[in-house]
């Protein structure tokens, strides 16, 4: 398994509907764009929408090709969907079968370890502290790992979704 550096924050959908785009999602990649075809737009878009990360890494092709490596471990049998208690956190898995006990320790670290922005020391590019965006309403419940393809959520309903679409 790769390091983990960069996480695409996950947000609650903007809208059900597969052919309504937001403003939100207009600019949720800055001006690079997501590199998603609007046919992926219009599966993930009942699924889950994406925070601004504020950063080029994010942009182009970077979540297409995470979700591809996803697509790729569902084909090849290797994709598993599990629930996890991390701290406070319930917390549903959709990753390789073979890196899943890796998977969970580095969710372990970027949701609790790192709770404390003076404590922030990870090699992630962005902080996913699930429970600081709880606290602030914004509707962030998850990430993508973007180097090792897995997904992670708080939001079972999404995680239905999820498994649904890949499984």
């Amino acid at each position: 398994m790769n390091t983990t550096q960069y996480i695409q924050r996950i947000k609650r959908p903007l809208t059900e509907n597969p052919d309504e785009v937001t403003i939100d999602e207009v600019f949720a990649f800055g001006g690079g764009g997501s590199g998603l075809s609007k046919d992926a737009w219009r599966i993930l878009r009942p699924i889950m929408s994406f925070d601004y990360m504020g950063a080029a890494e994010y942009e182009f092709d970077a979540l297409p090709l995470a979700l591809q490596q996803i697509v790729a471990f569902a084909k090849s049998g290797e994709l598993i969907a599990e629930t996890h208690t991390i701290g406070e956190h319930v917390v549903y898995v959709l990753g390789n079968k073979a890196m899943m006990e890796e998977i969970i320790s580095r969710l372990g670290l970027i949701l609790l370890k790192h709770q404390d922005v003076r404590s922030w020391q990870g090699p992630y590019r962005e902080r996913v502290v699930l429970k600081e965006h709880a606290k602030l309403g914004n509707g962030v419940v998850g990430g993508i790992d973007l180097t090792n393809g897995f997904i992670f959520t708080t939001d079972v309903e999404m995680f239905a979704k999820l498994t649904a679409l890949f499984l």
